[in-house]
Order: C-alpha cells, then sequence, then structure tokens
C-alpha cells in the first residue's frame, strides 16, 4: 500500500490519525512491518531536512502515555540492537543527545536507568 501527498512549492501532509475517547481510551494507531521466519520486514521513519518527534499522550485524569523503544529477539541468533546517535556537523558542532527525567510537582520524579 501506498500513501502519499503530491509535490509543488510547498509539500503535501499526510495525516493519519484516531479518534479521540471522550470518557475512555482514545483510539490507536498501528504502523507494523510483517514478520518472517527469516529476517522480518523494516520500518523506517525519515523527514527531509525537517526533524521526527515521537510522543507519548498526556493525561489530565490518568498516567501519561508510555513510549517503548526495544529491539528485536531472535530464537536462533543474535538479538537486535538500539542505537541512539546525533547527527554530524560538518561545519559545525555535532547534536547532542539527551537523557532526562521529568520534575515531579507532587511527589518524586521517575528513575533514569541504564543497564
Amino acid at each position: 500500500m501506498t500513501l502519499a501527498a503530491g509535490s509543488g512549492s510547498v509539500g503535501g501532509n499526510v495525516v493519519v490519525s484516531s479518534g479521540q475517547g471522550l470518557t475512555g481510551e482514545g483510539g490507536m494507531v498501528a504502523i507494523a512491518a510483517g514478520g518472517s521466519s527469516g529476517a522480518g520486514g523494516k520500518l523506517a521513519l525519515k523527514s527531509g531536512a525537517g526533524g521526527i518527534n515521537v510522543a507519548a499522550g498526556s493525561s489530565k485524569e490518568a498516567a501519561g502515555g508510555r513510549l517503548d523503544i526495544a529491539a528485536g529477539d531472535s530464537a536462533a541468533s543474535t538479538g537486535g540492537s538500539v542505537s541512539i546517535a546525533s547527527g554530524a556537523g560538518a561545519t559545525a558542532a555535532s547534536g547532542g543527545v539527551s537523557i532526562a527525567s521529568a520534575d515531579s510537582t507532587a511527589g518524586v520524579s521517575g528513575s533514569l536507568s541504564v543497564s
């Protein structure tokens, strides 16, 4: 399946969204690449010179959304790896990498664990 917007002096937008829940959970949008007994499919997110923002949702009544990033398991070979890297700068400094736990206004802030 291909989903695309037109080109022009300003590129077109593609928006995929789910419904908002008035009293319960909002809808879900799932994007998945196919699995295989060999190598599974790949999922690529890429922007032009713009950024990519992946964020879990906020909540006024319950816990905020959870964001998980995990590599795949393997029953027959090495498990997948996770790589986080900043961009190189050809004529200036490279980008930074920042990992933080937010402050809490009513209790202990979340922990940060690296193992």
